[in-house]
């Protein structure tokens, strides 16, 4: 059975329904169609597969010292999420600007969403089971208003270590107009540089932008490592309950005082010193 129906005939509570020890807490699925949930029910023909879900590796004490996990549910296929993928040398990453704005390169793990990962599988009627890492995603306090104002100021370009399949899911349910993000960036677009024990790095001269006016934000200094003067490291969002994330509103305030200087970097440089 291809995986996109296997996933399809999945069992898994629906979105109107809590999973098993988050507190009543809902938790929309997402799937490839386009990040919009699929309709309720299941095709006659997957009927006649009878493929059932079986969920497991939910951690129970997250109910406790998570926040909130309401803005999605993942379920990747293993062979996907963990599938090596060749580094391309090609270069500039992205075609020519179509405006005249300065360029934000976003990450997307723990700086705009944290993804908890369990598991899951799918046991079907032939006997065989399709594995699946299940991650439960939540959304980083004022996301959606950062996102929204940056797009207005700046090329949002979205550049990110994870693989493709993971990445496009969560940056369909952030952007499902596709207003907000110009460009994605995958794994396969780092660089494969051993820099500080690090072997893939975000290279951003890479991207075809004037370095003067683009700024990268990420939890991971090392990510941007080649180009330090460019980026702005932000705490990593884990989603505790307690710890405040207040740090894209801040950031937010920063990137739009220095959108329109000379060169973003000497502006950094001074705030950061």
């Amino acid at each position: 059975m291809p995986y996109e129906q296997a996933q399809r005939s999945s069992l898994p509570p629906r979105s109107d329904e809590p999973l098993p020890g988050d507190g009543g807490a809902r938790c929309d699925r997402l799937d490839g169609n386009g990040g919009r949930p699929r309709s309720q029910g299941t095709p006659s023909s997957l009927v006649r597969e009878n493929a059932r879900a079986r969920l497991g590796g939910i951690a129970m004490k997250r109910a406790k010292e998570y926040g909130d996990w309401s803005f999605a549910t993942l379920d990747i296929a293993t062979k996907d999420k963990n599938k090596k993928v060749k580094v391309t040398h090609n270069s500039p990453l992205l075609p020519p600007a179509l405006e005249e704005k300065p360029t934000l390169v976003l990450d997307i793990d723990e700086t705009l969403i944290h993804a908890h990962k369990a598991t899951a599988s799918l046991k079907l009627f032939s006997g065989k089971t399709l594995p699946l890492q299940r991650y439960l995603v939540a959304k980083r306090p004022g996301v959606d208003t950062f996102l929204d104002e940056m797009s207005k100021i700046y090329e949002i370009v979205v550049f990110t270590r994870a693989v493709k399949p993971y990445a496009d899911r969560i940056l369909d349910r952030l952007d499902p107009t596709g207003n907000l993000f110009t460009h994605h960036l995958y794994r396969d677009s780092c660089s494969p540089k051993e820099v500080r024990g690090k072997k893939v790095v975000k290279d951003l001269s890479r991207l075809g932008r004037d370095l003067r006016h683009t700024v990268i934000v990420d939890d991971k200094p090392e990510s941007f490592c080649l180009q330090p003067s460019n980026g702005l490291v932000i705490r990593a969002f884990k989603n505790r309950k307690g710890h405040k994330y207040d740090e894209l509103k801040k950031i937010s305030n920063l990137l739009k005082e220095i959108a329109r200087v000379e060169d973003v970097r000497q502006a950094l440089e001074k705030l950061k010193g």
